[in-house]
């Protein structure tokens, strides 16, 4: 069984034969600068939520220099860095090596994202057949507890066996942790999953079977179990007996590339083209190397590609890149046809047309796309109603009404309440104190509508949400009958664009991950009874509060801008 530098060998072997992590541009943000004393430089380069460890050692003299300057700002994204990857053995890790930076504006390369960075050295390394169901030997350097994440074991080689240096993590989850006990300074033994952990910039050995880890002090005495991990149903990666997806896919389930997977399977779906099949994760070999495109479109029985789906997250800006890619899918496979998708909405999506024999494609309108795929029932009209996910100050919008999370006295409160009426000035009190002159309360579930005042919006819908207690008093109808008698309230004015906070999940203490699916299944199902208010938007506060509303409209197999209906 091989130790630990014996792995850190492999390990370094396959990156540095593997010419996409060689001298690449890229850029990004650059942050978290460190300038230790008579040492080498450091810092992490990132763009949108991609990031990896970057080191700029003395050899690379200007670029040393000009980073030792003491007065250098280095803030913003207008940076672009010269590098190639390399093992970084002594953490389990890897860096960055930087040899040239440059403003954006005065380099005439054309730099790659860090994210394909990243997914060359995962595609390098994770697929390479020398660290399928790796076995390593080692001595436990130190125990870190993850608590209810797992537990991971910093791992060295035993005493002579191998440069005293290197490093790696053995990563344990929760089901395995519990049954394993291990101390500094003991003996381990493990067989398991070779993978990266980008959010820290290192590999790790990913142990999910108890009876694949050993720590009996004797390495010879570990016998591998052979049965097979069980496989995600999106892709067929190796997941968590407990769960029905890899990370990967459980991941892109939640995040804006998962929603748009998820639109483009369904246009896909809604096709009526009973004679294909999509899939996820499709494999392409391209070269030496195994590429990975979002969905792929193939006849039944058939394994040559129709049609090749790349997917990005929502607002993704460099459609050119993305293009890129898709072309070398579409080359590498002769596909006929390709789509670019950096939304929900198909009517703002790219469709090609790959021009066989030149590397090259044209793009069409979506329905000539349709037509020559065969397409036979209509896709969802831009003229159904939306809705939108927005972070921000519901105050702010430009909309016909805004809902507000009123209290059963109508008394002006905190929160968005007290922002709202705030905003609205005298007008709105004095509706108020008409509307309760006739009544001493609004019950929790219902709602009264006055005008907007001083906001941009013409009216206010005053909806009394529940005060949470422990979900079992009703609650969650409660909240429901907010949201719908809000729609009600509007459509029977004449609204056509509506704006809701998330009711009851500030002072009234509403978990917002069990609000988010209450509130949003009721909108939906008032939308496609009625067909309105042909634009319904949901502005929230906070990031928490924002992906509990991603990750319900996901569940709900819709993304944060899309048609309902």
């Amino acid at each position: 069984m091989p130790n630990v530098s014996e792995i850190t060998q492999t390990l370094k072997d396959i990156i540095e034969s593997t010419s996409e992590l060689k001298d690449v541009w890229t850029q990004g943000d650059i942050s978290n600068v460190r300038r230790p004393q008579g040492s080498n430089r450091y810092f992490t380069l990132r763009e949108d939520s991609t990031e990896i460890e970057c080191v700029v050692f003395p050899r690379a003299s200007s670029c040393y220099n000009w980073m030792s300057d003491p007065d250098l700002q280095l803030g913003g994204t207008n940076w672009l860095v010269k590098g190639s990857v390399a093992l970084y053995s002594r953490g389990s890790g890897y860096r960055f090596v930087v040899t040239e930076i440059q403003p954006l504006g005065d380099a005439t390369v054309q730099p790659v994202a860090v994210k394909t960075v990243l997914d060359a050295l995962k595609a390098a390394l994770q697929h390479n057949s020398r660290l399928q169901g790796i076995q390593v030997q080692g001595e436990i350097a130190e125990v870190v507890d993850l608590e209810n994440r797992g537990t991971v074991l910093n791992v060295k080689n035993f005493p002579d066996g191998g440069t005293s240096d290197d490093l790696i993590e053995f990563a344990l989850p929760a089901w395995v942790a519990t049954s394993f006990s291990a101390t500094e300074g003991s003996r381990v033994c493990a067989n398991g999953q070779f993978g990266i952990f980008t959010q820290r910039s290192v590999y790790q050995i990913k142990i999910y079977d108890s009876a694949n880890i050993s720590a009996d002090g004797e390495a010879n005495l570990l016998t591998v179990r052979e049965q097979p991990l069980p496989q995600c149903r999106e892709c067929g990666e190796p997941r968590r007996p407990q769960h029905e997806l890899c990370g990967m896919c459980h991941h892109a389930l939640l995040e804006h590339e998962g929603i748009v997977v998820g639109s483009v399977l369904r246009y896909l779906k809604s096709s009526g083209l009973e004679a294909f099949s999509a899939t996820r994760e499709y494999r392409i070999q391209m070269g030496s190397n195994n590429r990975r495109a979002d969905v792929v479109l193939c006849k039944e029985g058939h394994s040559t590609p129709a049609v090749i789906a790349e997917c990005k997250r929502i607002g993704y800006t460099d459609s050119g890149e993305a293009r890129a890619q898709l072309q070398s899918y579409l080359t590498a496979t002769g596909a006929p046809f390709g789509i670019l998708a950096a939304d929900t909405d198909p009517y703002k999506w790219e469709f090609l047309k790959n021009r066989q024999g030149d590397n090259n494609s044209d793009e069409i309108e979506r329905s000539q796309f349709e037509k020559e795929v065969g397409f036979r029932s209509p896709v969802p009209s831009s003229a159904l109603p939306r809705l939108e996910l927005i972070r921000g100050d519901i105050t702010e919008a430009r909309i016909d009404a805004i809902v507000n999370a009123a209290n059963s006295q109508l008394s002006i409160g905190s929160g968005v309440d007290g922002a709202i009426r705030r905003v609205g000035g005298e007008a709105i009190e004095q509706a108020l104190a008409d509307i309760l002159a006739n009544q001493p309360i609004v019950q929790p579930g219902n709602a009264v509508i006055t005008t907007g005042g001083e906001l941009h919006a013409k009216h206010v819908i005053h909806a009394v949400g529940p005060i949470w207690i422990d979900g079992d008093y009703s609650e969650p109808n409660v909240l429901a009958n907010c949201y719908k008698r809000s729609l009600q309230l509007a459509v029977a004015n004449g609204v056509q664009t509506i704006a809701f906070p998330s009711i009851s999940t500030g002072n009234y203490g509403y978990p917002p991950e069990e609000a988010a699916p209450i509130a949003l299944k009721a909108v939906k199902q008032f939308v496609e009874q009625n067909g309105a208010p042909k634009l319904v938007q949901f502005f929230l506060f906070d990031e928490a509060t924002y992906s509990c509303y991603v990750n319900a409209l996901a569940e709900l197999g819709l993304g944060v801008s899309c048609p309902i209906g």
